[in-house]
This record gives C-alpha cells, structure tokens and sequence, in this order.
C-alpha cells in the first residue's frame, strides 16, 4: 500500500519520470514543425523541462495519495454503482458533443482527451467493483502519459490555428520577425528561438545571439 512517509523515497524517481514526460511532450510538439528539439536543448534546461507541467503533475500525484488514504470501496457500498457509472456516462457523452461541435483541432483533442481520462477512471473503478488489488502509481503513470501526448498535439495545433493573446516583433540584427504576419513564434531554448513560416510551411531557428528586442504587439 501507497504510504504518504514513502513520498520522500519516491521524489528522485517521480522527478525523472517528469521530465520524461514534459520532454515527450517537447518533442510531440516540436517535431509537428520538424524540428528535433532534443539537439537543440543544454543538459541544464532538461532540470527546468517540468516546471511549465508541475502543477499539473502535483494534483494527480496528490489524487494518488488521496486515493490510498481514503479508499474507494466505502465511497462505492454507499453510493452504489450505477450513480458512478451514469455519471461517466454523462461525463463522456458531453465532451463527446463538445468533440463534435468543437472548430479547432486543438480544442477536440482537449475534449478527446479529457473522455480517455475518464475511460481510465471507469477501468479502474470496474476493478475495484471486482476487488482486485489496484496499484495507484499505473493511474498516476497512464494519466501523465495521456497528458503529455495530447499536450503537445494540441499546443501544435494551437499555433497553427493561432490561439495566442498577442503578437511579437523579434528585432535582430539585420532583420525582423513579426508573429502577426506568416510567422508564429513556436519557442526558445537558452541559445535559440524557433518559428515556424506559414507561407513556406518551414521551420525557422534563429540564434538569439543576434537579438536586439522584443515588442509585444496587440493582436490584430
């Protein structure tokens, strides 16, 4: 059984598990631009790859704790199976409906994959009404893993369906880059910035060596 005492013991290992996720997310997102963003990337930056996600990762992991230290089995002989299962029911059918009424693709990948989590609830309930033993740590693992995937696809289509809150001028050297136009800003690592040109469908990396500025614009 999950011990809270035993979370010390766990860190080490839930830290490397982190990063691997946030780095698979990385690469689903980048690689969408054909952009390998592991040969860009110092063995420095991969410690800080988890802090966008670690609020995130927080929750589930706290669930886990939760799940443990409050069992499900009392919370399933008072409420009775049906209640939960209806609820899923519900619960799946609206996403489902937001899936199809949705006009962005990053939009139905949140609600693709808010049904998959529940999905995974659902097994792990159905386990539970069968009293088999369940280790908290496959939920927590399959979670994150789910998340980190349909994060990274659906960062992607955001900046190509352009769901940002403003636009950027990049001022280098000896020219401009301007998000408002055929590029959008994709990222930045601690010697480059990416962007990707609509127009010719390409990546372009830019060594901010030659950054002089950055406005922020309103977005048009």
């Amino acid at each position: 059984m999950f011990k809270p005492e035993n979370i010390a013991k766990l860190i080490p290992v839930g830290g490397i598990f982190i990063i691997l996720c946030s780095s698979i997310k990385l690469i689903i997102y980048y690689s969408m631009f054909n952009i390998k963003i592991i040969e860009y990337l110092t063995i420095q930056e991969y410690a800080s790859l988890f802090m966008e996600d670690i609020i995130f990762y927080l929750l589930i992991i706290g669930f886990g704790v939760l799940y443990h230290r409050f069992t499900v089995k009392s919370f399933i002989k008072k409420s009775g199976k049906w209640p939960i299962i209806i609820g899923i029911a519900i619960g799946i059918t609206i996403n489902l409906i937001f899936f199809l009424t949705s006009e962005t693709i990053y939009n139905r990948i949140s609600n693709l994959t808010v049904v998959i989590y529940i999905l995974v609830l659902l097994i792990f309930y159905l386990r539970q009404l069968k009293n088999k033993e369940l280790n908290p740590t496959n939920y927590l693992v399959s979670v994150a893993i789910i998340f980190s995937i349909s994060n990274g696809f659906s960062l992607g289509y955001s900046v190509l369906e352009r769901d940002s809150i403003v636009d950027y001028k990049f001022h280098f050297t000896d020219y401009s880059i301007n998000t408002s136009e055929k590029y959008r800003y994709l990222g930045k690592t601690e010697k480059y910035f990416f962007f990707y040109d609509l127009s010719n469908k390409q990546a372009r990396i830019v060594n901010n060596e030659n950054l002089l500025d950055i406005n922020v614009l309103e977005k048009n």
